[in-house]
């Protein structure tokens, strides 16, 4: 029987670990010096050409009359390896050494045939498995030693952590402390937390992705996070699905950006936790969350997570294709004290089905929202649909909404619910089987309300009372191009609006509230007053009524409005007019 030293070809390497150019190899006897104590190598399987020592090597390939070509020998052997100046490279008493620690190191790599050859040392170091460092992965035994071992030996050696795909999966009853990145076998790799309440994977060092596997738990999770940053820059964490969380990911420290969450859904049966919180601060920039699906399991408040979402502090934060059901408040923009979110935009999401609301500026003390703009954003079936202000304190500054829909929602479809939310822009969209399409409290203003429908729209009924409602003390507004129709008590109720019309606010150009109109009345022939319906939305002043003669004074010498209400006024003439006198009038109230 004959032993190939390699198959098909055997590599050397020098000790820079590249291939041994020009280079010396001796085989000799098992357990002594092979230069001093040789054995017959050949060329062959048969053992029948001999080949003479040393042998010499080319791109570290064993070389005969010019061709690459394979050692044989009979037995194991001892092996001596120099370089082209006779310095020691390698020594080893048996080659059956390359199991040991140290033997993939002298062992050569390359793949495909034009890559540069490498030792598999090189090759191996390029991540590093968990199971290198003792990791069973039997769903059992717990694992979260390893776990870190293996991330301290990457950190090291700037490498990667993997966690090879089990049957059973990793029982994590500790918290993993993410020093590398780290990846998986995608749905095959399960790490399971045994604890209710620690956190499974912490990271506080810059440029960490953590990807392809999943995170579960054997026990009812009461507290902690699956994932927890404080202070990870270019933080990232790609298709990783989370299930049964209390709170699933906490994204937090100072200075925080580049951070993504990609790819990511998250399922659980938990109450009262939160699923995505961003709590960084205002120098953190370029936080985005795109693809992100999560969703409770219960149908009502007690049953389901608290929030979806919660952004308390950030620069700026972007959420595209971003989805919650059934987690309470879907999405909760909520500052609090010395909090700020400096800018936040949000396109192409769902928020729905939620205990709470669907999305929320809950600004507390002196919490603040600078900038937030929401397009094509969906938020329905909830108990309310956009509620911004939902505590009376802190500010927002400027909010724009976009082709949104609120609709199908137990109380409101979007409420300006404070007057410390100014600046807010809703343009487009629909609002419809709310109580109210569009509410603004006492107070609001600096909102304009353009090309919005609020009434029967697609799936949805129409709101149970109106299109919209100003409840009173709105100034600085606009309202225009809308259709309010189709809704069961009416278009618009409003309170008092203490500012000028057509200078401070409008109202115009929309359907279901009629702020102009216009006719011809013929003058009573037998009294000095004629009473006309004006069938405007509100009472108007006197100078907002225009009257034309239009066949003469006849005898009334002069005529006049007087006491306009909300329904009709009066023409009033200095003296019976006679018959045949015929006068246009036009009527307009908020600006028309």
């Amino acid at each position: 029987m004959s032993y190939s030293i390699a198959a098909p070809f055997s590599y050397f390497v020098g000790s820079d670990g590249y291939a041994l150019e020009s280079g010396y190899v001796y085989f000799g006897v098992e357990n002594l010096n092979a230069e001093t104590n040789p054995v017959t190598v050949y060329w062959d399987a048969a053992l029948t050409i001999p080949a003479a020592q040393p042998i010499r090597t080319r791109n570290g390939l064993p070389y005969r009359n010019g061709s690459p070509a394979n050692v044989f020998v009979a037995s194991s052997v001892s092996i001596i390896v120099k370089d082209k100046n006779g310095v020691m490279v390698y020594n080893s008493l048996s080659n059956n050494s390359l199991a040991g620690a140290t033997g993939s190191s002298s062992i050569g790599y390359q793949y495909p045939t034009s890559a540069t050859v490498r030792t598999v040392s090189s090759k191996l170091q390029e991540s590093i498995s968990v199971k290198d460092f003792g990791a069973l992965g039997n769903g059992s035994t717990d694992d979260t030693n390893a776990f870190n071992l293996a991330h301290t030996a990457a950190q090291a050696i700037n490498a990667a952590v993997y966690a090879p795909g089990t049957a059973a999966g990793y029982n994590i009853a500790g918290t993993i402390i993410a020093k590398a990145s780290m990846y998986g076998d995608g749905f095959n790799t399960n790490l399971i937390t045994s604890s209710a309440t620690a956190n499974v994977i912490t990271c506080s060092v810059q440029g960490v992705t953590l990807r392809d596997f999943n995170i579960t738990t054997s026990v009812t999770r009461t507290a902690g996070s699956y994932i927890v940053t404080s202070g990870a820059q270019f933080f990232r964490v790609e298709r990783v699905d989370l299930f049964n969380w209390f709170n699933a990911i906490n994204l937090g420290g100072v200075g925080v950006s580049g951070v993504r969450l990609l790819d990511i859904i998250g399922t659980t049966n938990i109450s009262g936790g939160v699923g995505i919180t961003v709590s960084t601060s205002t120098n953190s920039v370029d936080v985005i969350l795109d693809n992100i699906f999560l969703v409770g399991t219960g149908t009502t408040a007690g049953t389901q997570p608290l929030n979806g979402i919660v952004v308390n502090n950030v620069g700026d934060i972007a959420l595209k294709h971003v989805s919650t059901v059934k987690c309470g408040t879907g999405l909760n923009v909520a500052p609090s004290t010395s909090q700020v979110v400096q800018a936040i935009y949000v396109t192409d999401s769902f928020f729905d089905s939620g205990a709470g609301t669907g999305v929320q500026f809950n600004m507390t003390s002196t919490g603040s929202i600078q900038l937030a703009k929401f397009t094509n954003v969906w938020s329905c079936t909830n108990v309310n649909g956009f509620v911004l202000g939902a505590t009376a304190s802190g500010t927002c500054l400027r909010s724009e909404f976009i082709n949104c829909t609120g609709s199908g929602n137990v109380n409101e479809g979007f409420i300006v619910n404070y007057l410390g939310v100014t600046n807010t822009s809703v343009i487009g969209g629909s609002y419809a089987n709310n109580v109210n399409g569009l509410s603004f409290v006492n107070g609001v203003e600096l909102f304009s309300v353009i090309g919005v429908r609020a009434g029967i729209c697609g799936q949805f009924s129409s709101n149970s009372q109106y299109g919209i409602v100003l409840v009173g003390l709105n100034d600085k507004f606009t309202i225009t191009n809308c259709n309010f129709t189709t809704n069961t008590v009416g278009s618009i109720s409003f309170g008092s609006l203490p500012g000028t019309p057509g200078q401070t606010y409008f109202i115009k150009n929309n359907q279901g509230i009629v702020t102009q109109n216009q006719a011809q009345v013929t003058l009573t022939s037998a009294a000095t007053t004629t009473l006309v319906t004006h069938g405007l939305a509100t009472t108007p002043r006197i100078e907002d009524i225009k009257i034309t003669n239009n066949s003469g004074y006849g005898t009334a010498g002069q005529f006049f409005v007087t006491a306009p209400t909300s329904t009709q006024f009066t023409i009033t003439t200095a003296s019976n007019p006679g018959a045949g006198v015929l006068v246009s009038w036009d009527a307009r109230v908020w600006g028309s």
